[in-house]
């Protein structure tokens, strides 16, 4: 019997899941800053869909992509230096995973991103 809190864990798991697959397959790929845009505003997308299937909030599930789209979104990889230090924002994202989305963007030299103290 699916009962409603059976469907909200069901629903939590699938999106879990379903986030994680997305962030492996971003990782597998290369940004521009106009495809970190489009990535910020698919992210956005999903989180809002989402949330009406769920009376919990999904934002937690999807706080990984919504950082890494952010990251790709920089005007530089010394940017994140500004988000970085910020205790209003937890980061979900240890340093290495930082740096790494920072090198999925073909404009960011890897010897600038591996250079930044986080």
């Amino acid at each position: 019997l699916l009962t409603s809190q059976n469907y909200e864990a069901l629903v939590h798991s699938v999106l879990g899941h379903t986030a994680k697959r997305i962030e492996a397959l971003l990782l597998q790929k290369r940004f521009n800053q106009l495809g970190g845009l489009l990535l910020e505003k698919d992210v956005r997308n999903m989180v809002n869909y989402t949330s009406n299937m769920t009376q919990r909030t999904v934002r937690d599930k999807f706080a990984r992509l919504t950082q890494m789209a952010t990251l790709l979104n920089l005007e530089s990889p010394q940017e994140v230096l500004d988000y970085w230090g910020d205790e209003s924002m937890m980061w979900r994202l240890t340093p290495f995973e930082v740096k790494r989305a920072l090198k999925l963007r073909v404009e960011f030299r890897a010897v600038e991103v591996d250079g930044l103290d986080l």
